[in-house]
C-alpha cells in the first residue's frame, strides 16, 4: 500500500507541474482554451495565470508527506473542476481544443479525456484519505517488501512510466492529427474558392457578344450544365474529368446544316 500511494502522489505531481509549465509556456493558446471553454474574456488572461500558478504550487505540496493529505484534496478539487467544465461543454454538443499540457499536445476533448481525469480524481482522493508514507521512507519500503513486493513495485513504476509516457505521445499524436486536418479543411476551402473564380471568369468570357462568327479560336468553352437525353445531367466538369481530350459536338433537329451531318 506504501508504494501504491507514493506512485499515485509521484504520478501526480508529475501530471500537475508538467501540466502548469506546459500553460505557461503557451499562455495565449490556453487563454483562447479557457475562452472556449466558456470563460469571459475579461476574465480569461488572469484565470490562465492562477490556474497553472494552483498546478504548480499543489504539484509540488504533493510531494512532502507533511503536506501531501491536504494536496490531494486540492487536487482531487481541481481536477473535478476541470472534469465538470469538459463534461458540461460535451453536453453543449462542443468538444473544444483541451490545452492540459500546453500547446504541443493540444487536442480535442473527449470520453478519453474524461475517463483520464476520473482516474486522476480517484489517485488525489486515494492520497487525501491516507497520505502516505514519505519519500525518503522508500529504501526502507523496497528492504521490507521481499521478493514478491519488490517485483510488483518496480513493474509498477514501469507501467506508469510507460503509461504517462504513451498518453503524452498520443495526445502530441492527436493534436498533430488536429492540426493536419485543419490545414486540409483550409486549402480544401481555398481551392474551392479559386474553382469558382475560374468558373466566374469563363462565364464571363463566354458572355462576351462574339456576333455570328462564335468562339473565336483559344477561348476557355463556357461551363455548362444540361439535361441529357437520358434524363441524367452533365457538365463541363463532368466530361473532362476523365483527364482525356474533349470534343463538343452540337446539334439540332431544326438545324438545316446539322441534317447532312
Amino acid at each position: 500500500m506504501g508504494f501504491i500511494l507514493i506512485g499515485c502522489r509521484l504520478l501526480l505531481a508529475m501530471v500537475l507541474i508538467v501540466a502548469a509549465v506546459g500553460k505557461f509556456r503557451a499562455r495565449a493558446r490556453f487563454v483562447e482554451t479557457l475562452i472556449a471553454f466558456g470563460t469571459p474574456a475579461g476574465a480569461a488572461g488572469g484565470a490562465a495565470t492562477l490556474i497553472p500558478a494552483c498546478e504548480l504550487l499543489v504539484g509540488g505540496l504533493l510531494l512532502p508527506v507533511d503536506t501531501s493529505r491536504l494536496a490531494g484534496m486540492a487536487a482531487a478539487l481541481l481536477l473535478a473542476l476541470f472534469t465538470i467544465a469538459m463534461a458540461a461543454s460535451l453536453a453543449r454538443g462542443q468538444s473544444p481544443d483541451c490545452a492540459c499540457f500546453g500547446s504541443a499536445v493540444s487536442e480535442p476533448i473527449g470520453a478519453a479525456t474524461l475517463i483520464r481525469n476520473l482516474a486522476l480524481v480517484a489517485c488525489a482522493l486515494l492520497v487525501a484519505s491516507a497520505g502516505g508514507p514519505s519519500l525518503a521512507d522508500i529504501p526502507g519500503l523496497w528492504t521490507a517488501a521481499g521478493p514478491d513486493g519488490r517485483l510488483l513495485a518496480l513493474a509498477s513504476a514501469v507501467l506508469l512510466v510507460a503509461l504517462v509516457a504513451t498518453t503524452v505521445h498520443a495526445s502530441a499524436a492527436r493534436g498533430e492529427l488536429s492540426r493536419v486536418r485543419g490545414e486540409v479543411a483550409t486549402l480544401d476551402r481555398q481551392l474551392t474558392a479559386t474553382r469558382r473564380a475560374a468558373a466566374a471568369a469563363t462565364a464571363s468570357a463566354a458572355a462576351v457578344d462574339y456576333g455570328d462568327q462564335g468562339l473565336p479560336t483559344g477561348i476557355p468553352a463556357p461551363a455548362f450544365d444540361l439535361v441529357q437525353a437520358e434524363g441524367d445531367r452533365a457538365s463541363l466538369t463532368s466530361l473532362l474529368a476523365a483527364g482525356r481530350p474533349l470534343l463538343l459536338l452540337f446539334t439540332s433537329a431544326h438545324c438545316s446544316a446539322c441534317q447532312p451531318l
